[in-house]
Order: structure tokens, then C-alpha cells, then sequence
């Protein structure tokens, strides 16, 4: 059996892990991933382009 070839993508772009606790939060189309869970939601959405040029500074 052979092992499946991986590969590690660098995006350009960077994101942010963000926990709602309010469960009945609407799902927004520019969140990547979104997990539910009984304490909330879990999701992966891209860093808003206003913080990342102060990150830059």
C-alpha cells in the first residue's frame, strides 16, 4: 500500500480562529470553516485588511 503524497500550502493571506459563544450566530459567507458545538461556534475567517496593516507597522 502506498501512502498518499502531502503537501503544505502557504496562503498569502491571514486568517483568524474566533470563538461565539451565541450558538444562534448567522453563518457569514466569508467564514472558511465553521465547527458547532453545544458552547458555541468555532470559526476560520480571514483577518480583516484594516488589522493587518497595523500588524504590519
Amino acid at each position: 500500500m502506498t501512502t498518499p503524497s502531502r503537501r503544505l500550502l502557504i496562503l498569502p493571506s491571514s486568517f483568524l480562529v474566533d470563538h461565539l459563544t451565541d450558538r444562534m450566530t448567522h453563518v457569514d459567507s466569508s467564514w472558511y470553516a465553521v465547527v458547532r458545538a453545544p458552547e458555541g461556534l468555532t470559526v476560520i475567517r480571514r483577518t480583516p485588511a484594516d488589522s493587518r496593516q497595523e500588524d504590519e507597522r
